[in-house]
């Protein structure tokens, strides 16, 4: 499945990446990745499920939109992904 991608899942999966240019930078990925509690809807975000995604898990991108993919690993995304699962809190420390 073809996700396209901003510059800071660009940055995650391929730090070195001279990323050029927004809306332009695709991810392939396998549909069996995806969240199960949020499931793939044409022309919506797409989420992928953290205990899905592992530290073998690849994906395929092009990051300059040429038509050129590049095998990257995703297990750098697992910590945005855990965030976004388990924000963290927003409590205030009591002041003393």
């Amino acid at each position: 499945m073809d996700v396209w991608v901003d510059s800071s899942v660009v940055n995650k999966i391929v730090p070195d990446a001279k990323w050029q240019k927004a809306g332009v930078s695709v991810l392939r990925v396998s549909r069996g990745l995806c969240s199960t509690q949020r499931p793939v809807e044409a022309d919506e975000e797409v989420f992928l499920s953290s205990e899905r995604v592992g530290a073998k898990s690849t994906g395929l991108i092009d990051y300059l939109g040429s038509g050129e993919f590049v095998r990257v690993g995703l297990a750098a995304l697992v910590p945005a992904l855990d965030e976004r699962t388990h924000p963290a809190s927003s409590r205030k420390p009591g002041w003393r």
